[in-house]
């Protein structure tokens, strides 16, 4: 079946630590220990591209292992601050984050979600484009580098690089 006759989307896969979940957010609280806090200004923003780009949400994180449903997932997001974006989380129980298997390489892990996705929705939806959020770098090989916004200081999380970079992926058609 040809893409024509499929809807199109677009995802996010999106790190916790360091692109949401700040040292900046969890000390202007005056506290230390986990990172847990969402940082305001970066779920405002990309709350505002998932809702100009129709943009699902993927989450990428080690803490994705943690939760056995989205449900569970979209509450605890609530209580850290990232309610606007509960929303935008893809909603599959099985596809809302990526592999709970350890392969290694989270490029690996997202090569393994789109093949899911592929399988699971091949008649239906087709990925019109998509953009990796993280703190670290995937590798000097991935295929993703074009679709890779890299969070330089996992300390104050997204900056205005960051979100022209996300822009920019994203309008590319």
């Amino acid at each position: 079946m040809e893409n024509s006759n499929k809807k199109p989307v677009r995802i996010l896969f999106l790190d916790i630590e360091g692109v949401l979940a700040t040292h900046r957010a969890q000390f202007s609280k005056l506290e230390r220990g986990a990172l847990e806090d969402f940082d305001s200004v970066v779920v405002e923003f990309l709350d505002s591209i998932c809702s100009k780009y129709l943009c699902y949400i993927v989450i990428t994180s080690r803490k994705r292992k943690l939760f056995d449903s989205v449900d569970i997932f979209k509450s605890k997001m609530i209580g850290w601050g990232g309610g606007y974006l509960t929303d935008f989380l893809f909603p599959d129980d099985d596809l809302w984050r990526t592999t709970t298997k350890t392969l290694d390489y989270k490029s690996l892990e997202i090569d393994d979600w789109f093949e899911k996705f592929e399988k699971k929705f091949k008649n239906k939806f087709y990925i019109d484009n998509y953009v990796i959020i993280d703190d670290n770098l995937l590798g000097s090989i991935s295929k993703h580098d074009d679709h890779f916004v890299y969070v330089k200081n996992g300390y104050n999380g997204m900056g205005c690089d960051e979100y022209r970079e996300l822009i920019k992926i994203l309008d590319k058609e």
